[in-house]
């Protein structure tokens, strides 16, 4: 029989798409440590996202990257492995880190998880995905582009902080997304208002939180981006994103 070291070596070489097969013939604990030292693998050499966070309609919730079927994502990143309660915590890039929720007011799209690749066409859309909500969850929470007094923006303004810490758990309680939703800068009391999370406003949660990226503030970016010039109803800043190991592990299961 092979030595430990040696057979933990030789699994983390394995493709991430094998791993739900090994976890049918090896202990879970010696997987979990064979896809720890994968997963540090592909981040030292490959330095590419693992997941994507996608809105199923951009024209609800829209972010950096788009395709012909109407989606858009933000690819996300690894940052830490949490081991001992089986989560796998994900990051955006400083420069991609935001959607913008446009003014609808009839939502049907989703935010889900699925496995990052870069592009979407037809059969990557036939992917294994994970619902992590509505995107009406998050638009409601927010008040119209344009509104008065009669439709309640004014109260969201003056009862909300404005910058507002948003935690969404799934149904199934496999994935956690830490956000901050901010208005548009139609009702943005003070567009310059921003502020570090430090790591004592970090500590405490449930499950802990790895450290965000340095540098990184909690601020609404320009009303002006790349991919449109129209403002917004406001902006979801993501903080970052936790899997559960099974949940990450069907994302890499072949359909």
């Amino acid at each position: 029989m092979l030595p430990l070291e040696i057979l933990l070596h030789i699994l983390s070489l394995l493709p991430l798409p094998c791993f739900a097969s090994l976890y049918q013939v090896f202990p879970a604990a010696v997987v979990d440590e064979a896809l720890r030292k994968a997963l540090w693998i592909h981040q030292k050499n490959e330095g590419t996202p693992l997941i994507d966070l996608v809105s199923t309609n951009m024209y609800e919730l829209a972010g950096p990257n788009t395709n012909e079927k109407n989606e858009s994502w933000i690819p996300l990143y690894m940052t830490m492995i949490d081991m001992a309660r089986r989560l796998i915590w994900l990051q955006p890039k400083p420069h991609q880190y935001f959607f913008k929720v446009e003014d609808a007011y009839v939502s049907h799209g989703k935010l889900i998880m699925r496995r990052s690749s870069g592009t979407r066409d037809k059969q990557q859309q036939q992917q294994p995905q994970h619902v992590l909500a509505s995107l009406w969850d998050i638009r409601k929470q927010l008040p119209p582009a344009r509104a008065g007094t009669f439709s309640g923006a004014s109260e969201f303004v003056r009862h909300r902080e404005q910058y507002q810490p948003l935690t969404i758990l799934d149904k199934q309680q496999q994935c956690l997304f830490d956000a901050c939703l901010t208005c548009g800068a139609g009702h943005r009391m003070d567009d310059s208002s921003s502020y570090r999370l430090t790591a004592k406003q970090l500590h405490g949660h449930d499950p802990p939180r790895p450290a965000l990226a340095r540098g990184y503030i909690r601020r609404a970016p320009s009303s002006f981006t790349a991919w449109s010039a129209r403002d917004p109803c406001g902006y979801v800043l993501v903080e970052q994103v936790a899997l559960s190991v099974p949940a990450f592990i069907e994302l890499f299961t072949k359909s």
